[in-house]
């Protein structure tokens, strides 16, 4: 039995619903899915919390977590990084949404609600997956990047960052410094690595607003 069954045998003994218990721990009802299902696992800390909700060893529950995939959810230095939707992110810009707790992602690609980082990453840091061809051959489609507001991009241009563009548009593009304005201002562009995208500059009559810069990129596979 895997560490999914486990934990849906002793939900459903309890006679517990996944709304429930998804409360009780202070997650969403789609982890406690993604649990039962073992397309995603819990924290260390959350199968703390699941073990003592469902009276079930946590020992017990940590070996069968310990024997799958997700070996790095289990590190206990480890520190959990809310994984967003692209629209996620545009929502947190204009202020109508909030990191409150872990925010979690439903879209494709994203492989559960967090990612686990370091525990010197950036503590205002957040994830998301990569959701097109803008930046090939560097970023693919379902690659994860992890960027940070308190992380300043540096002026040689070798830095990526993640930007709102406009009303509606959140990019994943390299921040490339021009210099600065006679007010004393980083004037910059945003450069793809795709001749199908133009390049955005930062100085435009259309707003642009950095919203972090990537600290680490995580790549997927590709067929």
């Amino acid at each position: 039995m895997g560490y999914g069954k486990l934990i849906k045998a002793a939900r459903l003994r309890l006679k517990l619903s996944q709304e429930e218990l998804a409360r009780r721990v202070d997650v969403t009802k789609g982890a406690i899915s993604q649990w039962e299902t073992e397309t995603g696992a819990p924290s260390r800390a959350n199968a703390r919390k699941v073990a003592r909700e469902l009276g079930i060893s946590a020992d017990e529950l940590e070996a069968r977590l310990m024997s799958g995939l997700n070996l790095l959810d289990s590190l206990p230095s480890g520190r959990e990084i809310p994984l967003l939707t692209w629209e996620q992110l545009y929502q947190l810009q204009r202020g109508t949404g909030r990191l409150k707790g872990k925010l979690r992602a439903d879209g494709p690609g994203s492989g559960g609600s967090i990612v686990v980082g370091d525990v010197d990453t950036p503590v205002d840091a957040v994830a998301a997956s990569v959701a097109d061809q803008s930046m090939e051959p560097e970023f693919h489609v379902g690659d994860v990047i992890v960027f940070s507001k308190s992380v300043s991009p540096r002026s040689d241009g070798t830095d990526y960052v993640v930007a709102v563009v406009g009303q509606d548009q959140v990019v994943l593009r390299r921040y490339t410094p021009r210099g600065k304005n006679r007010q004393g201002f980083e004037v910059f562009d945003l450069v793809s690595s795709s001749p199908d995208f133009e390049t955005i500059p930062g100085n435009s009559a259309t707003p642009v607003t950095v919203l972090g810069t990537v600290v680490e990129h995580r790549k997927r596979r590709q067929p």
